[in-house]
C-alpha cells in the first residue's frame, strides 16, 4: 500500500469517491485535504477502488471511501498489522460508525462535531433568540457608516494575512493552532478559483477590518465556512459579515456548516449563540 502527499492534480481524482461518503461533515471535501495538507501531512492510497486518507501529523486516518468502506478498514487493519503501528480513526461521521466491528473501541468525539446552520435562519436573524445579533448589526450600522463590502479575490492574500496577523497580535495568540491555520489561509488564496471558494471583506475607513472563506459543497446543498476573522474593535462585525455573506453568496444551499469548536469555551459560546439546527456528530476509533 503506497501513500502518496496529497497534491491539487489528485482533486479530480478524489472526488468522486469523497461524494459517496454522504456527509455534512467538513472534512470529506478536496477542499480540506488541499487547505490542510501541510498542516496534517495529508497522504492519500487507493488501494481495491477505495479511497484511504492518512493524517500523518495526527496519527489518524478518515473514513475510508468507496462502494464498501468496511473494506477499506479491513486494508488498514492489516496495513497496520504488517507496519506494527497503531490504528486510529479520527473524524468519522457517525452515522457511519458502524464501518468499525468488535475489534474497535469506538468514542464520541463531541470537540470534532460541526454546526451547522440553516441558510435561512443565518439570513434573516428572526425572532427573539436572534435579537442580539441583530442589534449587533445596528451597532456596527450606526457606528461603521460608509464601510465597504468587497469580494474576495487571490489579489487580497496579502491584505488578508496582515489583517490575519493583527488579529493575532491584538489578541496575544500565537499559539500552534493560530500558525496552522495561518498555513491554511495561505493555501486557500494559493488555490481560490480552482477550489471554487468565495468570500468578501469589510474595510471600515480603507482599511480591512473583516474577512471570510466560504465553499459551496455537496451539490449546492450545503455551504462551508473555512475562515472567519475581524477585527473586534468595531462592535457587531462578526454579525455583519457572516449575515453580508449569507444574503448575498448563499443563497440555495439549504445548510451552512460552520465547522467544529475544537473544545473552546470562548468558540463553543459564539457557534452555540447562533443556535445550530443540528450537530455533525463525529466519532473517534481505535484497534484494539
Amino acid at each position: 500500500m503506497q501513500f502518496k502527499l496529497f497534491s491539487k492534480d489528485m482533486i479530480d481524482l478524489v472526488r468522486p469517491y469523497l461524494a459517496t461518503s454522504d456527509t455534512l461533515a467538513y472534512e470529506y471535501q478536496a477542499s480540506y485535504l488541499l487547505l490542510w495538507r501541510e498542516v496534517e501531512d495529508i497522504h492519500i492510497a487507493m488501494e481495491d477502488d477505495t479511497l484511504l486518507i492518512q493524517q500523518r501529523a495526527s496519527g489518524s486516518y478518515l473514513m475510508p471511501m468507496g462502494k464498501d468502506p468496511r473494506h477499506g478498514v479491513d486494508l488498514l487493519v492489516e496495513h497496520a498489522k504488517e507496519a506494527g503501528r497503531p490504528l486510529v480513526f479520527a473524524s468519522v461521521p457517525k452515522e457511519h460508525a458502524g464501518i468499525f466491528d468488535e475489534r474497535f473501541i469506538v468514542e464520541d468525539d463531541r470537540d470534532d462535531w460541526d454546526y451547522i446552520y440553516r441558510t435561512e435562519a443565518l439570513d434573516k436573524l428572526a425572532g427573539r433568540r436572534y435579537q442580539a445579533k441583530r442589534n449587533h448589526i445596528s451597532h456596527f450600522e450606526r457606528d461603521e457608516a460608509g464601510y465597504e463590502v468587497v469580494e474576495l479575490t487571490q489579489d487580497m492574500k496579502a491584505e488578508c494575512l496582515e489583517m490575519d496577523a493583527y488579529w493575532a497580535q491584538k489578541h496575544q495568540t500565537f499559539s500552534k493552532a493560530v500558525t496552522e491555520e495561518r498555513m491554511a489561509i495561505e493555501k486557500a488564496f494559493d488555490h481560490f478559483n480552482e477550489l471554487g471558494l468565495i468570500g468578501i471583506g469589510i474595510r471600515c475607513k480603507g482599511e480591512l477590518a473583516a474577512f471570510t472563506i466560504g465553499e459551496i459543497i455537496n451539490g449546492g446543498k450545503e455551504a462551508v465556512i473555512h475562515f472567519e476573522k475581524g477585527d473586534t474593535s468595531h462592535v457587531g462585525i462578526y454579525a455583519r459579515i457572516n449575515q453580508l455573506f449569507v444574503h448575498d453568496h448563499l443563497q440555495g444551499t439549504e445548510y451552512v456548516n460552520r465547522q467544529e469548536d475544537m473544545g473552546l469555551e470562548g468558540l463553543r459560546k459564539a457557534k452555540l449563540s447562533y443556535h445550530p439546527d443540528l450537530m455533525q456528530e463525529k466519532v473517534k476509533a481505535w484497534l484494539k
